[in-house]
């Protein structure tokens, strides 16, 4: 599961990547929210290129994601991708949360327990039985 001396701090380590990028998905979505809403063709056009360059929610989403990443690269070389990977899915749990919170979406009954299996998963491949 991990190397030898490092059980914890990889944990920590997995907690802070997924939370880092859960948030710089929220920075992407306020920033692009702005901008009002885009087809594919958009992305083409220069004036929205510089639009998305010059957003500081989206640079800042973006210098999490590239935060995120680097720490990821520590986790991957310390712990088995098939008890860090899986727990990637708490950042469905954190998006969920800043989308009730934040962006004042709906959680309905069904995310709820999407949410609480992601949560039973999450235990289920962190734990030692």
């Amino acid at each position: 599961m991990f190397k030898r001396g490092v059980g914890m701090s990889i944990l920590v380590l997995i907690l802070i990547s997924v939370s880092l990028g859960a948030v710089g998905q929220s920075l992407l979505k306020y920033g692009l929210d702005s901008m009002g809403k885009l087809v594919l063709k958009d992305l083409l056009v220069l004036k929205n290129l510089i639009s998305f360059a010059t957003n500081i929610f989206i640079i800042g989403g973006l210098s999490l994601y590239v935060l995120a990443t680097g720490i990821w690269f520590v986790v991957l070389s310390n712990a088995d991708i098939s008890y860090a990977y899986p727990l990637v899915s708490l950042g469905y749990i954190i998006t969920a949360v800043i989308g009730r919170f934040v962006f004042n979406e709906n959680l309905t009954v069904m995310r709820i327990t999407g949410i609480g299996l992601i949560i039973a998963g999450a235990y289920l491949v962190g734990s030692k039985i």
